[in-house]
């Protein structure tokens, strides 16, 4: 099922369009262009301190539309979420696992 991303900054002619991402390997599959098709996921650990913790959590798509469309309800919540994260992590940075999704298509 897919879903078009529209916010009370956007106009419908340029919304995005968002695809569940279970159903891209299906999708490749059925465009029948490729003859070979794989997804490869890749680990990376990274060091994060708080403030790229918490930009990463708030970069996130379903978020950044509540966000752009009506951030009222949500604001003490994010609030909350960040007075929870700052003591984890202190004045350090920690290592946090980040991976990658790759989907590869041989014509």
């Amino acid at each position: 099922m897919r879903r078009v991303l529209q916010t009370k900054h956007a106009s419908p002619e340029h919304s995005a369009v968002s695809w569940p991402k279970e159903g891209h390997m299906e999708n490749l599959r059925k465009y029948g262009a490729f003859r070979y098709i794989r997804e490869i996921v890749f680990a990376n650990a990274e060091a994060c301190d708080a403030d790229r913790f918490i930009a990463l959590a708030l970069s996130q798509g379903g978020l950044q539309s509540l966000l752009k469309t009506d951030s009222s309800g949500i604001t003490p919540h994010l609030e909350e979420f960040e007075e929870k994260i700052r003591p984890v992590f202190g004045e350090k940075e920690l290592a946090v696992d980040f991976c990658y999704r790759m989907r590869l298509g041989v014509k």
